[in-house]
């Protein structure tokens, strides 16, 4: 295959050049730093396309009970399950017919592709000026955004109609929406601990986020065991994990294969290397395994007491060997009446990949690739194999 070099930072392409672009790794008991070059253990790489703003405002936002989020790691199944819970909510009817009003479902968020919360600016003016400039740091960048996330702002992906639905990348307590897990109360402030402000940074320019104590500065995780859970929160999250072995496989073929391989040569460290690397990992939202560590502890809080269930875990190996079974769970899990076999039919026709892939799906088709169960095997060697094992086994 052709080399190619995907956009700065995005899936296992090194970048073209490092975006000053972090998030501070421990914000709840961490002080930001101010140094230009934050310790890599306490950052987070983000895509080019990332707006800490738009980060913040989705954090902040205000949620609905019947409010569903899909956080997903990279790779991992994003635009599978956005596609299909796009289709269970709002574009299939009980008699397996698309409901009236196809130019309305174009023109809004999420049904045609993913569209980020953390990569649409708030309103069109902001969008219009661009004052982060995410669109000067690809070639032309208004065109490559809108063709994978559409001519969106945040206004938009706020007011579409309920059940709303938001995909993200983002992970955790510390980034998804906190009215989430509203009742999470943390220890009274001991004598001796400031207020002082969290921080986004991207290349030269702050947005404070919110007031954190910071007792402990050199403290870079969250500590969860202060937590208690009271489940007051509002709002549904799925979960979407899949092997990691096969995401990294995912991973390096994202845009075409990276420059430097999968093993590394003179261009840098490779997919395999890359990917294992716990504190400095440069791929877009840092390390994996990290990643599916604070999304364990966040559905572990959401699932302590509730009732109903408020989160739930789809892997993408279950949505590859039994479609109608997890179309059936989604389905009850996000509070529609029973499922029809005429419904089920037209919802998996219409997320198989040949349909995904179609040129009538509009944006899906940028995300889509073959998927798949065990394409890993092609890759690793027994070597490559027992080293990931014990990263996995140490971490998780």
């Amino acid at each position: 295959q052709p080399v190619k070099m995907a956009p700065p930072n995005t899936g296992s392409n090194p970048p073209l050049y490092r975006l000053r672009t972090h998030v501070p790794s421990g914000s709840r008991t961490t002080s930001p730093t101010t140094t230009s070059s934050p310790p890599a253990a306490r950052t987070i790489p983000l895509p080019w396309w990332f707006l800490p703003p738009s980060a913040h405002r989705f954090q902040t936002l205000p949620l609905h009970p019947d409010d569903v989020i899909i956080s997903s790691g990279i790779k991992m199944g994003t635009t599978w399950m956005n596609r299909i819970l796009s289709l269970l909510l709002h574009e299939v009817g009980d008699d397996g017919a698309f409901l009236p009003d196809p130019v309305q479902r174009d023109d809004l968020p999420n049904r045609r592709g993913q569209t980020y919360p953390e990569a649409c600016y708030a309103t069109r003016a902001l969008r219009s000026r661009d004052p982060f400039g995410i669109f000067s740091r690809v070639p032309d960048g208004r065109t490559a955004h809108a063709a994978v996330f559409g001519d969106f702002v945040g206004e938009e992906l706020e007011g579409q109609p309920r059940p709303r639905m938001f995909a993200t990348h983002l992970f955790g307590r510390r980034f998804l929406p906190e009215r989430l897990f509203d009742g999470w109360e943390e220890e009274e402030e001991e004598e001796g601990e400031e207020e002082e402000e969290s921080a986004w940074s991207c290349e030269g320019v702050e947005w404070k986020r919110r007031k954190v104590r910071t007792k402990e500065c050199q403290t870079a995780t969250p500590n969860y065991d202060r937590a208690r859970p009271s489940n007051s929160g509002t709002g549904k999250l799925v979960l979407v994990l899949r092997n990691a072995k096969d995401a990294l496989s995912s991973l390096h073929h994202f845009r075409g294969l990276p420059q430097d391989g999968w093993s590394g040569n003179r261009h840098g460290p490779g997919s395999f290397r890359r990917f294992l690397l716990l504190d400095d990992c440069p791929n877009a939202m840092g390390c994996a395994f990290s990643w599916i560590k604070e999304s364990d502890e966040a559905v572990e809080a959401l699932l302590d007491g509730a009732s109903p269930p408020r989160a739930l875990v789809v892997y993408y190996e279950a949505l590859v060997r039994d479609l109608p079974g997890q179309l059936r769970r989604l389905h009850s899990f996000l509070g529609l009446p029973p499922l029809t076999d005429a419904k089920l039919s037209a919802v998996r026709s219409a997320c198989s990949l040949s349909s995904m892939s179609g040129s009538s799906t509009g944006r899906f088709r940028q995300t889509t690739r073959k998927g798949g169960i065990g394409d890993w095997k092609r890759h690793f060697d027994d070597g490559q194999s027992r080293e990931f094992d014990a990263v996995f086994n140490r971490v998780l």
